[in-house]
């Protein structure tokens, strides 16, 4: 599918079918929207579309970043190339510094981050499985404070 194409559906979301796998037939849903870079000199907000405005510049950052790691992902998914993954574990960390632990997407990079070291170690291509497993229990006990939050609410 070509950009024009998934541009073309506007602020519509839409189907992307795929071969059958085991006699199931996969498929996504996705909405494409035109996105607009900050102006770092006026710190012009970002706008996508007709989603809204992006809050801070950090947040543009943070979400341009993830999405650079997830392409390295995807990169490294067809090629198998270490120095794809290692690009991957990079920006994923870049974008958990810039997410303090209050932040909302403070745990989707822990999470992005952890997943990339642990499919390095699982693959023998990083060796440090402590790092892994420490991104791991911190995401457990931050969805445990957050449990923990809202059993109190209740």
């Amino acid at each position: 599918m070509l950009w024009n194409e998934l541009l073309d559906h506007g602020n519509e979301p839409f189907d992307i079918s795929f071969s059958p796998v085991l006699g199931v037939h996969p498929f996504l849903k996705l909405k494409a929207a035109i996105v607009h870079a900050c102006d770092d000199q006026e710190d012009t907000p970002l706008h996508v579309g007709d989603a809204g405005i992006c809050p801070s510049f950090v947040d543009c950052k943070i979400a341009r970043g993830t999405d650079v790691g997830h392409a390295r992902f995807a990169t490294y998914t067809m090629s198998k190339t270490v120095s794809h993954l290692n690009d991957t574990v990079e920006h994923f960390q870049l974008v958990l510094d810039q997410c303090p632990i209050s932040h909302p997407d403070h745990a989707t990079a822990l999470t992005n981050l952890a997943w990339a070291r642990l499919i390095g170690y699982i693959r023998n291509y990083l060796q440090d499985i402590v790092a892994a497993t420490s991104l791991f229990r911190d995401i457990a006990s931050a969805a445990s404070s957050c449990l923990s939050l809202t059993h109190q609410d209740l």
